[in-house]
């Protein structure tokens, strides 16, 4: 993990980013997966999802292959550990919200989805935004009901972040634990390329200013397009299986 992303020991270690704490969940469940232990994996991703909501998306393909039918102890444990921290929260006197809608409005950058489309469609970006990642969410969930191999996982969680309008290079942090089980160049290219955008962040810090350059989000957005034309075309494609009991039946119970 060190090697193939420096980012995860600079954000978690020199940047305190919550986010390392959250691929420390992501990777805890991902172990528990492998080896069998459904309900700890569950478990561990739910804690990381109520830390940042990504690993939700890690959720929903898991509880959809399983079927929720043979998964409702799963589906109770996630609605139990992600009402407590919120509940917490309301009875606290703060809004679990927060000022989230607000963030986005001020500091969009690091997207190059939504650089490229909200010239054309204005206004009605954040619409478009929420129907393209609804959209990959559901092609995910799909997908994960036959498929064997664990390319689910990474999928789940990038459709959130390739519609999102702010990408900061710790939001990827998550996906740094998958790539230990999903070979990925598109993940590879996206984690090597990111921290470009430092370059708005780095002026920031100087003189306050705001402007986002383009040409980090064009490198990005080339290395997408190379990484996963390096994945289609078999030169580095997914090896890595989901469990065998799972994957050999995805309704059944597993180990728990």
């Amino acid at each position: 993990l060190v090697a193939l992303s420096p980012l995860l020991v600079v954000e978690t270690h020199i940047g305190l980013h919550l986010d390392g704490l959250v691929a420390a969940a992501v990777a805890l469940g991902m172990w528990a997966i492998y080896e069998n232990r459904s309900l700890g994996g569950v478990g561990a991703w739910a804690i990381g999802a109520a830390l940042k909501i990504l690993p939700i998306a890690l959720l929903g393909a898991w509880l959809v292959r399983r079927g929720l039918r043979s998964s409702w102890r799963s589906a109770a444990l996630v609605v139990g550990v992600l009402t407590l921290p919120y509940v917490a929260v309301v009875l606290g006197g703060w809004p679990p919200i927060g000022s989230l809608s607000a963030f986005f409005d001020t500091w969009r950058f690091g997207s190059p989805i939504w650089r490229l489309l909200e010239p054309r469609v204005g206004e009605a970006m954040p619409y478009v935004a929420i129907a393209g990642a609804g959209s990959s969410a559901l092609a995910v969930l799909v997908f994960s009901r036959w498929s064997r191999h664990a390319v689910i996982f990474p999928l789940a969680m990038a459709c959130a972040l390739v519609w999102s309008p702010v990408v900061f290079p710790w939001y990827v942090l998550p996906l740094v634990p998958v790539l230990a089980v999903v070979r990925s160049y598109a993940l590879i290219v996206w984690f090597a390329l990111l921290p470009l955008t430092y370059e708005i962040l780095d002026r920031f810090d100087l003189d306050a200013s705001w402007e986002p350059a383009a040409w980090p989000l064009v490198m990005v957005a080339l290395g997408w397009v190379v990484g996963l034309a390096l994945d289609v075309a078999g030169e580095r494609n997914t090896s890595s299986t989901l469990p065998s009991q799972v994957a050999a039946n995805p309704t059944a119970s597993g180990g728990t």
